[in-house]
């Protein structure tokens, strides 16, 4: 019986390396496939152990900006033990041999084809070591004569997008093309939970020009330029989307903080502004907190930072205390040497867009789940004229936290 499966538990040590860049068209001439990556796939060849002795098994596997692993492993079996009876027992072999390898649980299974090829495709949960987010899976297997290939999208639940999945699968072709080089690739969105089958469209402002930023450069993005990203904070900025993904520890920001380090990407700003983000992905804290905070707190939105040291906050928020979650949506000024204003407004969780916008010296904020119907604060006066604008994303618990965002939009007024 065929119960390939363990490269998935190396799936940490197979991605070690892979870089940042575009969404591509792989094709695999010694596999005689092709498909739609979200980046150029890293390659590897490794031995996978099957009742039927170790077969080598090679990978071509990539993540995503979101932390969402894509991959495709191919092997080629003993040519006299696949026949009419053994199909469905490799085919169901497969499947299993994931399943056991990386202790998953599954949740469905259903036979598919590719044209005349059989095949099934798998949905199972898995949890991850050092980290509270469960991983969800879906894996689709095929057989082309005595060659077995698998298919493999795996992630946190929140970050899984069950559309670019359908369009990952629905790329996969066997057999190359006589010309690849042209056929355009899809990109693969930051993740979203499920329940959301394709992510918001960005609202769009009906006056001013969008405000260029540098070229990109050492720690100069698209986004703006990249500060206090430490060796183990992983920054990621790739057209339309940015992550942020912070240690287990407390990052802190505003004049009241001796040593400033949450992560930015900030890009200077003059005049009447508006400013839009979309943050997405997980918004649930652990329960302990970093040492020597009171709560364990996740925050990830916009920045408006002038040079007097004056700061105001527009995130996405939540905290956890005495078993309770609160999720909440903040807006801050920070002055050096003044007490923090504040004013928090409640919302029910998930993906949120928020907007801030300055006229003269007034600041607004304002936030919205669907792009549509907007919730508003008061009014902030701001002795900010200038300045820079961008995002940033805080953390105070002891798991790493990740911020996904997506849509920067800054237009001038």
């Amino acid at each position: 019986m065929y119960r390939p499966g363990k490269w998935i538990a190396g799936l940490l040590l197979l991605l070690a390396g892979c870089g940042l860049g575009s969404p591509v068209h792989f094709v695999s001439k010694a596999g005689n496939y092709q498909i739609d990556m979200p980046r150029k796939p890293k390659e590897t060849t490794q031995q996978i152990p099957s009742q039927l002795g170790p077969l080598a098994g090679h990978t071509a596997m990539c993540e995503n900006s979101g932390g969402v692993v894509f991959g495709v492993t191919y092997a080629d079996l003993p040519s006299n033990v696949v026949n009419n009876r053994s199909i469905d027992p490799m085919l169901e072999g497969a499947c299993s041999g994931m399943i056991t390898s990386t202790n998953a649980t599954l949740k469905s299974k259903k036979t598919i084809s590719l044209g005349n090829r059989p095949g099934r495709e798998i949905h199972f949960t898995v949890k991850p070591p050092n980290t509270r987010e469960m991983g969800i899976g879906v894996a689709r297997v095929y057989l082309e004569g005595n060659r077995i290939y698998q298919l493999l999208v795996l992630g946190g639940e929140s970050r899984v997008n069950q559309a670019a999945t359908e369009e990952y699968f629905a790329s996969f072709q066997i057999g190359i093309d006589p010309a690849p080089a042209e056929k355009p690739s899809k990109s693969h969105p930051l993740p979203a939970p499920e329940s959301e089958a394709q992510p918001q469209s960005q609202p769009s402002e009906t006056e001013g020009n969008e405000i260029p930023v540098l070229a990109e450069g050492e720690g100069q993005t698209s986004w703006g330029k990249i500060e206090h990203a430490d060796p183990k904070t992983i920054v990621r900025v790739e057209g339309s989307a940015a992550t942020m993904e912070l240690e287990g520890r407390s990052y802190r920001l505003g004049p009241e903080s001796t040593n400033p380090d949450a992560p930015c990407i900030m890009r200077p700003v003059s005049g009447d502004f508006v400013a839009q983000v979309r943050v997405v992905g997980n918004d649930t804290p652990g329960t302990h907190p970093a040492p020597g905070e009171p709560v364990a707190f996740h925050g990830a939105g916009l920045l408006l930072r002038g040079k007097g040291g004056e700061l105001i906050r527009l995130e996405r928020a939540s905290f956890y205390r005495d078993g309770v979650v609160r999720r909440y949506v903040l807006f801050e000024q920070h002055l050096t040497g003044a007490p923090m204003y504040g004013q928090n407004l409640d919302y029910d969780g998930g993906p949120v867009w928020l907007k801030l916008e300055r006229k003269g010296n007034q600041v607004t904020g304002s936030f919205s789940s669907d792009g549509t119907t907007w919730r508003s604060f008061g009014v902030i006066n701001s002795t900010i004229s200038g300045g820079d604008i961008g995002i940033c994303t805080i953390n105070t618990e002891t798991l790493p936290f990740l911020a996904c965002y997506e849509g920067l939009n800054v237009r001038s007024r």
